[in-house]
């Protein structure tokens, strides 16, 4: 059966991330953190591939602070088991929309917030398993939370 699929690892420590957002100025943030792995809208027939169940601990080189297109305000990170995962998830026939994969968590679309100095989070990044759902209203899941 051919469907949309959403395949994504939760942020199992965004609390912490959540503080250093406090810290850093931010008044809101998401509220289901999360790294995409794929988002195929096309469809394919994922039933048959490969889940990867375990946990990933991403490391601190290479992160920034971005403004994406769509206004989101999003950690950059780097890490190759999710690369090689996007490209294995690939290679079985999932559709990818963007021109690269480029691993982050969103953290807000707080349209107040200036990212010019912020620091990038220097703790640890725990990413919890796979989680693979039909992409049906997937595409606007992010959920701000407003900080008072």
């Amino acid at each position: 059966m051919v469907r949309p699929i959403f395949v994504s690892r939760k942020v199992l420590n965004s609390e912490d991330i959540i503080q250093w957002m406090r810290e850093q100025g931010f008044h809101s943030y998401i509220g289901d953190m999360h790294v995409t792995i794929a988002l195929d809208k096309i469809g394919c027939d994922w039933r048959s591939l490969p889940t990867d169940e375990t946990d990933i601990l991403v490391d601190y080189e290479h992160r920034s602070v971005e403004l994406f297109g769509d206004g989101a305000i999003v950690l950059e990170i780097h890490s190759t088991d999710l690369i090689t995962r996007w490209s294995e998830l690939l290679l079985c026939g999932l559709h990818w929309a963007w021109e690269e994969y480029r691993p982050h968590i969103t953290l807000s679309y707080d349209s107040e917030t200036c990212i010019q100095g912020i620091i990038p989070y220097s703790g640890e990044i725990l990413l919890g398993p796979e989680e693979w759902e039909e992409a049906v209203e997937i595409i606007n899941k992010d959920e701000t939370v407003i900080d008072k």
